[in-house]
């Protein structure tokens, strides 16, 4: 008899894709206020998360969180890193073609010995700023901004030398094995991705790379156990890592462990009654633990439920810029059309853009991303623009497998 109750409780669960979509929604009221009471880096990565969870940039709590952004003289790395990670998709953002030039420079100011820290006169490095520093840094480049190839050379170099023979890394470099955990190995793809991304290595540099983040993988696969669990150090950074380096590696499973199904169905599991988060193994200094979740915890999340971290980010500014990316709301259909001929005449380079704006919340923007891509593929993968892109998992998934045969066979 308990058996057969069992058995008809797993059975009545609902699918995990519409967990997650329930769990989004619920997530919004906790979101818009979070936006509307923090600042600083933690402003930042909530304005990332809502331009991640599709909130409109006219929303009137939103539209003031971006204001305050745009108005904060930010010195930190991980503040900068993240503004800049903003600006390169907040098109409207006040003043964003002068704000990407100042985080830009500051930005490169703090790298020191090869890493960042959180002020450049340092001489010491961690590997948490590092990668958000990468990721700010591959932002800027984005944005138009001038990285000189040699400061990702030298980044990568740090990487090489920090990481150990089974492919772990830690806080810092120089610390033994047993001080590696889980969220510094994640980072450490990442930030190996990026470099390599940006260096574009020759065929035997690249061979070379693919090992040692092959590495890295395989002390990851060896525990597995930790991808899913609230009780991981750090869970929620630790997840919301691991979803951007499993992009940028393309991988989907790490081991026998789905990652994001794993990771979505704790996230779901752990959400709280009024919609946030707030994770047991977080860092949570002096902010009680309530109803709304921690506003960072709350952004992770998010972040790692929306999985719309692009392996590739095409120019955002400039005359190279994904013309579809920026259409508006209330884009014409001539509009549309232009900038669907426009980002196709650029061949390879939009596609990654291209394939975030079919999840676009925006009409005009899957319209043109469409269009674009039955240019470039000669097929549209059964995608419709007119319905939610949340219900068509399937088409999505068809565009961006022949993405990823596109580049695997260039």
């Amino acid at each position: 008899m308990m058996l057969w109750i069992a058995a008809t409780v797993v059975a009545q669960a609902p699918p995990l894709a519409d967990r997650v979509a329930t769990a989004l929604t619920n997530a919004r009221p906790a979101l818009l206020g979070h936006l509307a009471k923090v600042d600083g880096g933690m402003l930042a990565l909530s304005c990332l998360a809502a331009l991640h969870d599709g909130v409109p940039t006219d929303d009137p709590v939103f539209a003031k969180a971006l204001q305050r952004l745009a108005k904060h003289e930010l010195e930190d790395t991980y503040d900068l890193a993240l503004r800049l990670m903003v600006l390169a998709e907040a098109s409207d953002l006040p003043d964003r073609e002068r704000l990407a030039e100042r985080d830009t420079q500051l930005l490169l100011r703090k790298q020191t010995t090869g890493g960042f820290s959180y002020g450049g006169a340092d001489g010491w490095w961690d590997l948490s700023n590092t990668q958000y520093a990468a990721l700010g840094l591959r932002a800027a480049v984005a944005l138009g901004q001038q990285v000189p190839i040699q400061r990702w050379r030298v980044l990568y170099q740090a990487l090489e030398r920090m990481q150990h023979e089974d492919g772990a890394f830690t806080y810092r470099i120089g610390q033994g094995r047993p001080s590696a955990y889980a969220s510094m190995t994640v980072a450490g793809i990442a930030v190996l991705e990026i470099c390599a991304q940006q260096m574009d290595l020759d065929e035997p540099s690249l061979r070379q790379h693919r090992r040692t983040v092959e590495r890295s993988w395989r002390w990851l696969a060896e525990r597995g156990k930790e991808i899913g669990d609230r009780r991981t150090r750090f869970s929620y950074y630790f997840h919301y890592g691991l979803e951007r380096a499993a992009i940028l590696s393309e991988v989907d499973r790490v081991g026998e462990v789905d990652w994001y199904a794993a990771g979505a169905t704790m996230l779901c599991n752990e959400q709280l009654a009024r919609g946030g988060w707030y994770g047991s193994e977080e860092h949570h200094p002096d902010w009680p633990r309530g109803a709304s979740g921690h506003p960072v915890d709350t952004a992770f999340a998010i972040l790692f439920l929306r999985r719309k971290f692009q392996k590739v980010l095409a120019p955002v500014t400039g005359p190279r810029a994904c013309r579809t990316a920026s259409l508006p709301a209330d884009a014409t259909d001539e509009a549309v059309k232009l900038a669907a001929q426009a980002d196709a005449a650029g061949g390879d380079l939009h596609v990654p853009a291209l394939l975030a704006c079919l999840r676009s919340d925006l009409l005009p923007r899957r319209k043109a991303a469409v269009l674009a891509l039955f240019r470039l593929a000669g097929a549209d993968f059964g995608f419709t623009p007119y319905r939610d892109p949340r219900v068509q998992a399937a088409a999505l998934r068809d565009a961006e497998l022949w993405w990823l045969k596109r580049r695997a066979g260039r």
